[in-house]
């Protein structure tokens, strides 16, 4: 779900700061280094963003942790739904944010069914020479 990158953090501080775990001078902080590290680091070529229902994503979490593929992160339930609907809602915001230049490098993945077809655009793209 989640890449980790300087994008990622901006997600994360945002929804920190919306769930109130941290507070505005600090969110302020935080976004005025984000600024600097977004004007330094080149714009990517390709942006990949897989955008599952939180229904979906829930499903899929409980699954692993009842598998073990994954530890159970969250205390409990409510604390987890309020998490991954806030990183989602987060995601859909920067998405309407991104400047047009950056838009256009983004590729959505709307259906979880279509995935193995969606990662062979995403594998095209990245193979198609720059311009």
């Amino acid at each position: 779900m989640t890449e980790r990158s300087y994008l990622e953090d901006y997600i994360f501080t945002n929804f920190m700061l919306k769930a109130g775990y941290i507070s505005k001078s600090l969110h302020t902080a935080y976004m005025n280094l984000w600024e600097e590290i977004n004007y330094i680091i080149p714009v990517p070529d390709i942006i990949v963003f897989i955008d599952y229902p939180v229904e979906y994503s829930l499903q899929h979490l409980h699954y692993d942790e009842i598998r073990g593929i994954r530890p159970e992160e969250f205390p409990n339930e409510a604390t987890k739904i309020k998490w991954i609907k806030g990183w989602y809602d987060e995601y859909q915001c920067l998405l309407n944010k991104l400047p047009e230049n950056i838009r256009d490098k983004v590729l959505i993945c709307q259906n979880p069914d279509k995935i193995n077809t969606f990662f062979d655009t995403v594998i095209k793209k990245i193979n198609m020479p720059r311009r």
